[in-house]
Formats: C-alpha cells, structure tokens, sequence
C-alpha cells in the first residue's frame, strides 16, 4: 500500500543516495592521490629513515620498517585491506539494490562476499602473521613425512607460500575473470584494478625470490651487483609499496564501481513512474 508516508521515505532515500553519490564522487581523485602519495612516503622513510635496519637500536625508525609487524607500514596495509574488505560488502549491496533493472547482476554476486573475506582474513594477517605462523608450524611437520621433496629447499625461509600458492593462484585468476565481466561498462574500474592486482602478482613473485635460500639467490643477487642481503633489503622496499599501491588501486577501483552503482540506482527511481497513494491522511 503506497502511502504519503511512504512517498516521503522513498524521497528522503533518494536524496540520501543522490548526496552520496555526489560526494564520493567528488573524494575518490582526492583518496587516489592521499593514498599513493601516503604510500610513497612510507617508502621513503623506510629508506631514508630506517635506513634498512643499520641501526637497529633507533626505536623511532623501526616504526618506518616496512619489513616488520606493529609498524606504520603494517597498520597502513592492514586498514588498506580491511577497506577493501568493506567496499566489497558495500558492492554486494548496491548491486542488489540495482539487480531490479539489471538481473545479470544476481550471476556470482556472492563473490563479492568471498572477496570480502578473503581481504578481510589479509587484514588480520598482517596484524596477527597468520601466515608466518602456519608457514613455521607445518613446513616443518610436511618435511618430516617427507611430502613435498625438494620443493622445501626453495622455500626454506618463506614455507607459507607452499600452502598459499594454490588457493591464492586460483583467487586472483577467479577473481579477474569474474572483474573483467563485471566492470566492463565502467573502464576507468577496470583498469584500476587490472593494475592493482598485477601489482599484487609481481609482489608475490619478488617474495618469492627473497624467500630462496642464499645459495639459489645469490645468482640472481649478482644481476644486480649486489649481495644477498642488499639484494633483500631493496627487494622488500619495492615489494611493500608495490603491495600498498596495488591495495590503493583495488580500494579505489571499488569505491569507483560503487559510485557508478549508486548513480545506476538514482536513474531508475528517477524514472520510475510515479504511483499515487492509496490513502490520504485524515481520510
């Protein structure tokens, strides 16, 4: 039964959506730059100012190291994460709200959910070294039985992308299908996410090598000129920021696929007929 009551709330949701709209529009070139530049500078205090670790004892600098936990760097990663982890809950939501009008929508929307918590178990990770842990709880335990072979010698110092390597592989590849299909009617999306997750793979391929033991990384160390230690050092700067921008480029990417669904969302109650109410106050 619709009812002045009800016309009045619809109005007042529209207004709501359509303010939204216009603010988030307005902020995301703003979240883009702030997030780049913030993730910038953790980069360079992390050289300039740690100085990798040549002074271990200056506690201030250690705040700046992006190779450790309960730093700037973590903190920044993790809330970063956990962003993402909303704006794909939010995603979930306005894509219900726009289903109505555009049914294909309802087709794997739940993988906004698993993207959900998939960041949202990144985001307790870097908090909490979930994947430290197992990686130093069942390295040892696999190798004892024998399983894997000569596959631990590669990953001696980082076991955890054994067990990862799977299920995050078949994740990223899931994932970008299904984003290359759902965004492809809002591009600047598209491409931002298609780098933010290319910033993710590369990360995960320079981890990898900084995991390899000193005797397989020593050759690729002297590519560069330089030992395994420099080598690791610059490694993690370029690894960390990669993995702060790409997380800047997917947070974005979302929040953008939101504005455009809020916007979607405002143009059908707009045209919408209207309806007049079945009652009248005082009647």
């Amino acid at each position: 039964m619709n009812t002045f009551e009800d016309r009045d709330q619809e109005d007042s949701s529209k207004d709501i959506a359509g303010d939204v709209h216009i603010a988030l529009g307005k902020a995301l070139p703003k979240v883009l730059i702030g997030l780049v530049l913030f993730s910038l500078a953790l980069a360079w205090l992390h050289h300039s100012f740690w100085c990798y670790g040549i002074d271990k004892d200056n506690i201030p600098a250690s705040f700046f190291d992006l190779d450790s936990e309960s730093t700037i760097g973590s903190w920044f990663a993790s809330m970063q994460w956990f962003s993402i982890a909303l704006s794909s809950f939010v995603v979930y939501f306005l894509e219900g709200l726009s289903a109505r009008s555009h049914p294909e929508r309802f087709r794997y929307r739940t993988w906004w959910l698993v993207t959900a918590l998939v960041f949202l178990v990144a985001s307790a990770d870097e908090i909490a070294m979930i994947h430290e842990t197992a990686g130093e709880l069942l390295g040892p335990w696999f190798m004892s039985l024998g399983i894997g072979g000569d596959i631990w010698s590669y990953f001696r110092e980082s076991p955890w992308l054994v067990f990862y390597a799977l299920p995050l592989s078949g994740f990223i590849l899931f994932t970008l299908w299904f984003l290359s299909d759902r965004l492809k009617q809002v591009t600047r999306s598209l491409y931002l996410c298609a780098s933010g997750y290319a910033f993710f793979i590369f990360a995960l391929v320079i981890e990898f090598v900084q995991g390899l033991p000193a005797e397989k990384l020593l050759p690729v160390a002297i590519i560069f000129q330089t030992t395994c230690a420099g080598f690791y050092a610059g490694s993690v700067l370029v690894e960390e920021t990669l993995e702060n921008l790409g997380s800047t480029l997917i947070l974005v990417a979302f929040l953008t696929y939101s504005h455009y669904l809020l916007g979607a969302i405002g143009r059908t109650y707009r045209n919408a007929p209207e309806q007049e109410p079945n009652e009248v106050p005082g009647e």
